[in-house]
């Protein structure tokens, strides 16, 4: 559902999906996209952990997790540049998300 959400925003470019936190830890390091919308919850290396590697490497990476697991909320607040989501994604919240992170890379010149 998500990913047909983010299909419609014409300003966004999908660059891939990735199941795993490993294969999305790779495939970031190569892509540079400048937001990445992940679950925390994934095989091999969580999509926190996967954050926090990244963005050593890339610091103005920008997070949107997103999650069925409503006390994970705290847990995505130890990511700088993040944001979160509630599965199942309301489509209306979708759009704020989006507009903040527009208008913070507006605010920043990126």
């Amino acid at each position: 559902m998500l990913a047909y959400f983010l299909l419609e925003k014409k300003e966004l470019e999908i660059i891939g999906y990735y199941a795993d936190g490993s294969e999305l830890a790779n495939e970031i390091k190569k892509h540079k996209p400048d937001v990445v919308f992940t679950d925390i919850s994934m095989p091999s290396m969580s999509g926190v952990e996967a954050a926090k590697q990244l963005q050593k490497v890339f610091p103005g990476l920008r997070f949107v997790f997103v999650t069925a697991h409503s006390h994970f909320r705290e847990i995505a607040k130890t990511v700088n540049n993040s944001e979160f989501l509630l599965k199942p994604v309301d489509p209306e919240e979708l759009d704020i998300c989006v507009e903040n992170i527009k208008a913070e890379y507006a605010k920043s010149g990126d």
